[in-house]
């Protein structure tokens, strides 16, 4: 069984990303963003920075929900929108 966590992502300045990938690099789960059909590596600033230009942002952590680190969803809070909705996937 495949279980992943899906956060919407936000940026509002050019000094966001670097932040979000810093944040990222700090915890040892597989993430990728998507928009669309593009997916990259969550932890390459390059691939990141590829993806900024899109409104529709999703950060996949391919990890059992139940098992991610609470201080990383604390630490990504400022860039899930107001609005967003989480959710998580079991394949």
């Amino acid at each position: 069984m495949i279980a992943t966590l899906n956060l919407p992502i936000a940026f509002t300045d050019a000094a966001d990303v670097s932040t979000f990938v810093e944040t990222l690099i700090r915890y040892p789960y597989h993430m990728d963003m998507v928009s669309g059909r593009r997916i990259v590596d969550a932890k390459s600033l390059l691939g990141v920075i590829a993806l900024t230009q899109s409104r529709h942002l999703q950060l996949i952590i391919h990890e059992d929900p139940s098992k991610v680190d609470k201080n990383l969803l604390a630490d990504l809070k400022k860039f899930i929108p107001d609005n967003a909705t989480i959710s998580a996937l079991t394949a």
